[in-house]
């Protein structure tokens, strides 16, 4: 049966998507891993150094204020040089963040293992081959098949038992007229309370 064969190929898409790949590893560069942490180290060094002079050029500006003219004139002298040591240590830090921005964009990019792109091909087949066999099957059919198949995708069919009538699977009571079709017509239906597609009568004797 035609529903059976999208079935298959959709349980192999299924199987393909949820293929979780293996962990990529980065190819380690101990030279470039040994320069990353000296410029780490670098870039804390300078922070807490820039940190030092930023706080005391705000305290040598705040003395600047209340000081007599004899003092204002050393004061100034050193916000001077503290400004100038500020200027110079945010060059470096600019320079060595720089350059270690530089040094992590080297490292290559994941690239696909062979497998996932084998994986990746066979999914664009599986699509191909399920397109073609839903222009094969009836819109409603499919459309039936499609809310079995998403509520129960390891097992969307199931059977009208006689003579109880009922569902083999979840045992809900079918109507007659129901099986009626599907004995006569191949009248495929979603059971009312499953939702599975009832594609068979089996005879239950007791």
């Amino acid at each position: 049966m035609i529903l059976y064969k999208l079935f298959e190929l959709l349980q192999e898409v299924l199987v393909l998507e949820n293929k979780k790949p293996p962990p990529f590893v980065v190819p380690t560069d101990e030279e470039a891993e040994k320069k990353m942490k000296v410029l780490l180290a670098k870039v804390k060094e300078l922070e807490a150094e820039l940190n030092l002079e930023l706080s005391i050029l705000k305290n040598k500006e705040e003395n600047l204020k209340f000081a007599s003219q004899k003092l204002k004139e050393t004061i100034k002298r050193e916000v001077i040089l503290h400004q100038k040591k500020v200027d110079q240590l945010t060059s470096q830090l600019k320079d060595t963040r720089q350059k270690l921005d530089e040094l992590k964009s080297q490292k290559p990019e994941p690239s696909p293992t062979d497998s996932q792109v084998e994986n990746t091909e066979r999914l664009k087949e599986l699509q191909a081959e399920i397109q073609k066999i839903k222009t094969l099957i009836p819109h409603d059919l499919f459309n039936n098949f499609k809310l079995a198949f998403e509520l129960h995708p390891s097992n969307p069919f199931t059977a009208a038992l006689k003579p109880s009538n009922t569902c083999s699977s979840c045992s809900f009571r079918l109507t007659l007229e129901e099986i009626s079709l599907l004995i006569s017509e191949d009248k495929y239906f979603n059971c009312p309370a499953c939702k599975r597609l009832v594609v068979k009568v089996e005879e239950v004797l007791d």
